[in-house]
């Protein structure tokens, strides 16, 4: 699944996205501390992410890049 979404899959990167959206929007919310920023941030993150996807090495998980590319992200 991992390869096919480096590989340009939206439909899976979507779903490798949803599947850590909760736990990203709560890590958003504790260094923003609005529902509104972290809306947006996590947003922000996952056009960073898709756009920045395909250089994925996989050397960490999917999980740590996506929360890594929230935390690099400016407010």
């Amino acid at each position: 699944m991992l390869g096919r979404a480096t590989g340009g899959d939206e439909a899976v990167f979507a779903e490798l996205f949803a599947a850590h959206r909760r736990e990203l929007h709560r890590h958003c919310y504790r260094m923003l501390g609005s529902v509104t920023d972290a809306d947006d941030l996590v947003q922000e993150t996952m056009i960073a992410a898709w756009r920045g996807w395909a250089d994925f090495a996989g050397r960490s998980s999917a999980r740590a890049a996506v929360r890594a590319s929230s935390t690099s992200e400016p407010t």
